[in-house]
């Protein structure tokens, strides 16, 4: 389906630790947000100068009798650049980023469990659609942030299906086996594409293990072994992350259904605390269409 990048207003309240948030427009089915930074004289910046001036984004949305839902949970910029956009996209085509933030809500190298088209997201049941955008307490490069929804102008739907990107803060300053069980499962109608765990400026992992129910699904990997499914399955492992892909044949773990959901991650070198991202789908088996 034909897609179209359609301007709302700029975001307001930029500046120093600032809370930036904004409502925008559920006419159209939406298929992803792009963000446009600009600083002086109107020249766009670079990822860098972007990831400097962003604390984190977060977008959510109020279907109308439901509680709020996130797509994303107080993400920082520079994951939204690995995460959502170098580890799927650098093996078609390298691309430097510059000026703008794509955010997707579709992946489409899904297929089996879930079907890509599904997760657009639709507005007809959608009272409040909302972006925060939280700036660092810097002296800021950013001077202009355009918001620019990319959607599709047929018949609107209801939300249905849709991936929430969210993070986890863990602490941890030792070496060894961390057994790890707080990560979501055992939710109705979900599914886990997968997670990524950031492994901030100090933690090296010999290698993780998964299970699920008890059964083994994820045998103690080690980086090599891991990153070479990854390429295998067209991803490109980002430096700084371990990437455990559910979804390398183009599916995702039915994580609704566990009972138990448990990792070991064997750290060689102690992280300074760290961070997973889960990628989640929820509505699983939603209709989209009213």
């Amino acid at each position: 389906m034909k897609t179209f990048l359609v301007k709302e207003a700029d975001l307001p309240n930029i500046g120093q630790n600032k809370l930036a948030t904004m409502p925008i427009g559920t006419k159209f089915n939406h298929h992803g947000l792009m963000l446009e930074f600009t600083k002086a004289a109107g020249a766009s910046m670079s990822e860098a100068e972007i990831i400097a001036d962003v604390e984190n984004i977060s977008i959510s949305l109020k279907p109308a009798g439901a509680e709020s839902v996130r797509l994303l949970k107080d993400v920082p910029a520079d994951v939204i650049f690995d995460i959502l956009g170098k580890y799927r996209e650098q093996t078609r085509s390298a691309y430097t980023y510059a000026g703008v933030i794509y955010i997707p809500f579709t992946r489409d190298d899904l297929g089996l469990l879930v079907d890509p088209n599904a997760l657009v997201i639709g507005m007809a049941n959608i009272e409040h659609y909302t972006l925060q955008v939280k700036f660092k307490d810097v002296v800021l490069t950013t001077v202009k942030v355009g918001v620019l929804p990319e959607v599709d102008k047929g018949p609107i739907r209801p939300l249905g299906e849709y991936v929430a990107l969210e993070r986890w803060e863990r602490m941890r300053s030792t070496t060894g086996i961390e057994n790890v069980t707080e990560l979501p499962y055992g939710i109705p109608s979900t599914a886990l594409i997968g997670y990524h765990i950031d492994l901030g400026a100090t933690g090296v992992l010999s290698d993780v293990e998964v299970r699920f129910d008890g059964e083994l699904i994820h045998d103690p990997m080690t980086d090599p072994q891991n990153k070479l499914l990854l390429h295998r399955a067209r991803r490109t492992p980002v430096s700084g992350y371990w990437h455990v892909d559910f979804n390398r044949k183009g599916s995702a773990l039915p994580i609704g259904v566990a009972k138990s959901f448990r990792q070991k991650f064997n750290w060689s070198t102690a992280p300074n605390n760290y961070d997973v991202y889960t990628e989640m789908v929820y509505n699983l088996g939603a209709k989209n269409y009213a």
